[in-house]
């Protein structure tokens, strides 16, 4: 052949068949921060299968007419210290897939991190911090 149809012979051709390999290689590979699944996942899922019953009274509060095992309506969430971006992404999710059902979550906080203010505020507090264990 005379001719260079598959772009392969320059430096950019060749550039370009390698990230198209890497990138069908990569596909469907899902991004490992995005596997992570906040602990606000299990407590809406225990909401919504067992009504306000599945939550502990230690830990969260009821207003109105108190605890039943009716499923609620409406849920607000406040996170103070702060809520991260998966967080609100569950929050978003379960919206989406419960809307028909007539459960609607919405979620505050006092800061909506990204990965400096978490840092910041983990460096602020450093006796919050979890430490690593012990090496045997």
């Amino acid at each position: 052949r005379g001719c260079d149809i598959f772009n392969k012979q320059t430096v950019v051709g060749a550039a370009r068949t390698m990230v198209r390999k890497h990138v069908e290689g990569i596909r469907g590979v899902d991004n490992a921060l995005t596997r992570h699944e906040p602990l606000l996942a299990s407590r809406l899922a225990a909401l919504k299968m067992a009504g306000v019953s599945a939550l502990r009274d230690s830990e969260f509060k009821v207003l109105g007419a108190g605890r039943s095992t009716a499923r609620p309506q409406e849920v607000v969430v406040f996170m103070v210290g702060g809520a991260t971006y998966a967080e609100e992404r569950v929050v978003a999710e379960f919206n989406k897939d419960n809307s028909a059902k007539g459960i609607r979550v919405v979620l505050g906080c006092t800061t909506l991190h990204n990965t400096d203010s978490f840092v910041t505020e983990i460096c602020r507090h450093p006796a919050a911090a979890p430490t690593p264990p012990d090496k045997p």
